[in-house]
Order: C-alpha cells, then sequence, then structure tokens
C-alpha cells in the first residue's frame, strides 16, 4: 500500500503558472505527502539535498488543497503533495528556508490520481515494484475502477494490471479458504501460449527473433531471441531493431489487438518484419484489423481446438470460449511443424 507521511513546511502567497499557483514554502504548516512508490530512495533524498546546498534549482514539487485560495496557502484546511516527496525531504534535510510549489485545488481523491502517475517523464525513475504498487494502490482506493482506467491512471500498461489483478484474486481465494479446486478465472490477456505451439509457431518462422507481447513468466519460452514482457511496453518498442532474420511472433492482448495489429502492418511494409504468426481470437473476423492483416495475409489457418492457456502464479489454464485463428506474413513459412495443432485455410505467394 503506499505511504503517507508529514512535512512540516507552509506555502506562501506566489504568482500564476500554467500546473498552479507558484509559491514558496516555509516552515510551520503540514504537508501531506501521498505518493505510490514502494518506498522512498534516501540517495536520491542525499543527492537532492547537495543539490540544494549548492544552489541548484530543482522542479517544484506538486501541493494539491482544499479549502480556501491557491494564492492563500493560510486558507487551506488540508493539502497533499503528490509529486515531489524526495525534493521535499531533501530541502527539510538541507534546511532551506523555501522551496518552489505549484499549487492548485482538489481533493485527496486527486491529489493521489496525480500520485499514481508521477514520475512518468521527470524526476527519479519508476522502479517495477513501485508500478505494482501504484496498480495496487488504485485497485483498493477505487476497486470498481476497470483494469484499462487503472492502467491509464498509473501509466502502466493494460496487461500488467491484469496480471495484478489476477494476482489479487488468488490472493482472496487463499485467504478466505476457498475450495483449491474453484480456481479464479483467468484472463487470456494476463496467460501465455503453451510450450508445445509455441515450439511448433517457431519451427515454421525458422527462429522466432521477436516476440513483443510476452509474458513475464514465460517470454516465449526462451525460445525467441527477444521478448517483450510487462511492466515493458512492447507497443512502442522498435520492432525493426533485431539482430537476426526479422521474424515475429504475435499474440496480441485479445481485449485490444487493433493497435498491435496496426503496428505489425506498420513495420512489415517497412520491411522490418519480414516474417510473422499472430495468433487471434476467431470472433475477430470482420473486424477491420483483422481484414486488413488477412488481406496482406500470405496464410491462414485455424488451431484445432481451444488453446488452454497457462496463466502465472502455478494457476491452472484457462481456455477461451472461442477458437483461435493463425495469420502468417511473408514468405517462407512452414506450416508442416503446425499441422499438428492448425489446419490452414489458404496459402499464396507474396510479392516481394
Amino acid at each position: 500500500m503506499a505511504t503517507t507521511t508529514r512535512a512540516k513546511k507552509k506555502i506562501t502567497n506566489g504568482e500564476h503558472d500554467p500546473a498552479g499557483v507558484l509559491a514558496h514554502v516555509a516552515a510551520l504548516a503540514t504537508l501531506i505527502v501521498v505518493q505510490s512508490r514502494a518506498e522512498m530512495s534516501d540517495e536520491a533524498i542525499a543527492d537532492y539535498a547537495e543539490a540544494y546546498r549548492a544552489g541548484r534549482k530543482l522542479p517544484a514539487i506538486t501541493v494539491i488543497h482544499e479549502g480556501g485560495t491557491s494564492a492563500d496557502p493560510e486558507s487551506w484546511t488540508r493539502a497533499w503533495v503528490p509529486d515531489g516527496a524526495h525534493r521535499l525531504e531533501a530541502a527539510i534535510v538541507a534546511e532551506l528556508p523555501t522551496i518552489e510549489a505549484l499549487a492548485r485545488p482538489g481533493s485527496e481523491d486527486d491529489a493521489w490520481r496525480a500520485a499514481l502517475g508521477a514520475n512518468v517523464g521527470h524526476g527519479l525513475r519508476r522502479t517495477n515494484n513501485d508500478k505494482r504498487n501504484a496498480v495496487r494502490t488504485a485497485m483498493a482506493r477505487w476497486p470498481k475502477l476497470s483494469a484499462r482506467k487503472v492502467a491509464e491512471l498509473c501509466a502502466v500498461t493494460h496487461p500488467f494490471v491484469l496480471t495484478l489483478k489476477n494476482e489479487a484474486k488468488a490472493a482472496k481465494l487463499l485467504e478466505e479458504g476457498g475450495d483449491e479446486e474453484e480456481e479464479p478465472t483467468i484472463d487470456t490477456d494476463a496467460s501465455y501460449t503453451p510450450r508445445e505451439l509455441a515450439e511448433a509457431v517457431a519451427a515454421a518462422l525458422g527462429g522466432v527473433d521477436l516476440d513483443p507481447c510476452s509474458h513475464p513468466d514465460a517470454p516465449m519460452w526462451g525460445i525467441a531471441e527477444r521478448s517483450i514482457a510487462q511492466p515493458e511496453d512492447g507497443l512502442s518498442a522498435d520492432w525493426g531493431d533485431l539482430s537476426m532474420g526479422n521474424t515475429l511472433w504475435l499474440q496480441p492482448p485479445y481485449s485490444e489487438p487493433s493497435p498491435w495489429s496496426a503496428k505489425l502492418i506498420e513495420a512489415f511494409e517497412a520491411g522490418e518484419v519480414r516474417r510473422a504468426l499472430v495468433m487471434v481470437m476467431a470472433t475477430s473476423m470482420g473486424t477491420p484489423w483483422f481484414t486488413a492483416l488477412v488481406e496482406r495475409a500470405s496464410s491462414v489457418g485455424a488451431l484445432r481446438r481451444r488453446v488452454d492457456h497457462i496463466p502465472g502464479g502455478g494457476q491452472k489454464g484457462s481456455r477461451p470460449r472461442e477458437g483461435s485463428i493463425l495469420i502468417g506474413l511473408g514468405e517462407g513459412i512452414d506450416w508442416a511443424p503446425l499441422l499438428p495443432h492448425a489446419v490452414p485455410f489458404f496459402s499464396r505467394a507474396v510479392a516481394t
């Protein structure tokens, strides 16, 4: 759970800034520091304190307050610091008389929303534990919030949130003494492909250089030369930066395959990906992104049975209600290794 600490500081009047009112913090009043980090960094505090003592100007901290006006800190009833905890503590250590702050009105919920996504593009870089802590804090504070909204709020990927949600469900089941046979529902967004199918895919492609949408517990079973798994964002990675023959395996999140399809098409048409196999749900047929993939496909097939996806944490696999389609892009895909698992619909020559 996120930590809450208090620091004795006072905010004085200042000028307006696009992000709020520029104020100067001095001793006396109490600010409540809210943050989603798993822990504070003593090293960062020491570095910032040294910078303050040397006269360097660091970015202003953020303050969200209730009551009064931003230009009159004395009128505030409560005030929170969602961004700048390390700088604030460093200012205290360095015994600064004042510290710059950007103040704006809001509630405690507003402060937590600002804190959960803080430090994405500035300040001390978030660790994976920080990201997990942010997601768990958001789920605890707003239990009815969707996984997609939590991901947006915490600036992480949707599959990353789904994994933590499934872990929370499993932990709750064990805590409540649930039947071992009653496993929580596993979302296929947070699951990975069985090893036998992964090996057949690798054989069909002549090796897999990149799996950009992997699972952290089994990144393509070590078969891919490079796997990108949450919390790293494979969608924003450079798929053309491959070490070998530019072959790719893609099993996009079933809840949001469209942007992954678009990125694959872009990389394929740019020559960054020479050969690829994509697995999607059969219910995707008829969607614009599915049609766009098939129009460029060299081969298409269907799995002989529904895939038993394997979730992390030692839980039982889950089987989606629908079948899956395999779509091949590029020349040289050998369907022979896939025949025990899939039935090809068609194969056609692709102009190069």
